[in-house]
């Protein structure tokens, strides 16, 4: 789609040290020189359709619910019907497009991935949280309608109370956007390196994350690290989660709070948690992901495509 490919270049490594790709200017692009078309994006999409080869779609998230009912909600949930073999990251975005679209090509899906070497399980004895005065909770938000940007400091300003009533504080750390946003109620860090993100879940007590289109890689970090984790009922966690996998939060912060309270009481049940949904993610990594993907490719390769 154009644009500063030095800044793409900068950007792919700082969210992977070893990357080695090359980021071209579509200009100066030959249509005509490839035997696949990935698409990565919606706009992508109508890109890709000016090219030659075997097109596919890496579905990333279900994008036409990030606008509201107009031309690009509409431009958006198009570009499941333009005949593109389509690869969901996960199963949910498969899921969406096969509800609610009159998609054309086929839908398949890799695993979600996580980057073991970054994030380290280790096994915390939590009965430390039963007497502990102050509660340390790591929020991952950002200026996007589906990270709850203005909801979740709301409920938490509401919790903080709360916990304070019964004599506890809650720290409130969160991270995530770019540029800081504004937020009285806990310390606002920004975009953290993957060090300081390992960092700051092992120092955490629970960890905060609103999945409510497609799930991000943070509840598999934060899974990953053995902080307990706290999502959202209304959306696709129990896609890719077993039940008791972790705290459900409803919106209403007094169910929150009797929830946290009901595990910090019970020092086994949040271990149970922790484990339950570390068990349905230490096997997966991002060159099972990988694998996935180049099989479904090969696959077509051998039907002739």
């Amino acid at each position: 789609m154009g644009g500063d490919s030095s800044e793409a270049q900068e950007i792919a490594k700082f969210n992977l040290a070893n990357y080695k790709g090359e980021f071209i200017p579509i200009e100066k692009i030959d249509r005509d020189g490839y035997d696949i078309v990935v698409a990565t994006w919606w706009k992508t999409v109508y890109e890709a359709k000016k090219f030659k080869g075997y097109k596919m779609y890496f579905v990333q998230d279900y994008e036409p619910i990030f606008y509201d009912a107009g031309d690009r909600y509409l431009l958006a949930k198009k570009t499941y019907s333009m005949g593109f073999h389509m690869v969901s990251l996960g199963k949910w975005n498969a899921d969406m497009i096969k509800k609610n679209c009159n998609y054309i090509g086929k839908v398949d899906y890799i695993p979600f991935p996580y980057e073991k070497t970054e994030y380290q399980f280790k096994q915390r004895d939590f009965s430390y949280l039963k007497d502990k005065k102050e509660i340390k909770l790591a929020v991952y938000v950002k200026e996007e309608n589906k990270r709850l940007p203005v909801v979740i400091p709301l409920i938490l300003d509401n919790l903080k109370n709360e916990f304070e009533k019964n004599g506890k504080k809650l720290e409130i750390f969160y991270f995530g956007n770019a540029m800081k946003i504004s937020v009285k109620n806990g310390h606002e860090l920004g975009k953290l390196s993957k060090k300081q993100l390992a960092e700051l879940y092992q120092t955490c007590d629970f960890g905060m994350v609103a999945s409510l289109t497609n799930v991000s890689l943070i509840p598999y970090e934060m899974v990953a690290s053995g902080l307990p984790l706290i999502e959202f009922l209304d959306g696709s966690f129990d896609t890719y989660f077993e039940e008791g996998s972790s705290i459900m939060c409803d919106l209403s912060y007094k169910h929150l709070y009797n929830e946290m309270e009901n595990y910090i009481s019970s020092p086994d049940k949040i271990s149970n948690m922790v484990n339950r949904a570390y068990n349905q993610i230490k096997d997966l990594s991002w060159e099972k992901s990988t694998k996935k993907f180049i099989s479904i490719i090969e696959q077509e390769r051998e039907n002739g495509k």
